[in-house]
């Protein structure tokens, strides 16, 4: 099985390219600029913080119903 990754929500990179960009956009600058902020937490391996396993219960999702688009 994949185990979560021993750190919490505000302990993932992500998170801190998040903060740090947005802390950057709050503070005043004299000149337009462009802001790009990328992570790579979506794909492998996968690391996810270790209290997200349990926000959700498959009870509180529906599954559509497959087309003959699927």
């Amino acid at each position: 099985g994949v185990l979560p990754f021993p750190a919490v929500d505000g302990d993932m990179f992500g998170t801190f390219l998040a903060r740090n960009a947005a802390d950057f956009l709050r503070r005043p600058h004299a000149r337009p600029f462009f802001c790009y902020v990328s992570t790579f937490e979506t794909h492998s391996p996968f690391n996810f913080p270790a209290d997200w396993p349990f926000r959700h219960h498959a009870d509180e999702f529906s599954v559509p119903d497959l087309t003959d688009d699927d």
